[in-house]
């Protein structure tokens, strides 16, 4: 049987609710220990996968392309090459797709780029 939460869980649990976040009754172990976090979305869990640099190789080019656009980047097409500028950030990216993946070292570029310009925070 789960323990009630705590008041002070509640009222923070209230507020994250009026952001349109609704989360199931959490006990104060399951915040802390990270289960009681609200979900991230698909543009945010590729972000971080980005920023972790583990799996470059295995990024869809959809995906990758989504996620320009997210962080506000205006694509531009030219045949196989898909084009990404952003007012504000010097280069231009240049992503092509693998076999449905992103190139991996062109995944390496987005990353430099998220981090020299600190995108996908709270812009």
């Amino acid at each position: 049987m789960r323990p009630r939460t705590e008041p002070r869980v509640a009222v923070c649990l209230d507020s994250i609710a009026d952001e349109a976040v609704r989360l199931a009754c959490v006990t104060m172990w399951e915040i802390l220990d990270g289960i009681g976090r609200p979900p991230m979305n698909r543009h945010e869990r590729l972000l971080q996968a980005i920023l972790r640099g583990r799996s470059d190789a295995n990024i869809r080019f959809s995906n990758l392309r989504a996620l320009m656009e997210y962080l506000g980047f205006e694509e531009h097409i030219r045949g196989s090459h898909h084009l990404f500028d952003k007012e504000g950030v010097v280069e231009i990216v240049n992503l092509q797709s693998r076999g449905g993946h992103a190139k991996p070292y062109q995944v390496r570029q987005v990353r430099q780029l998220i981090l020299k310009y600190k995108l996908g925070g709270d812009d």
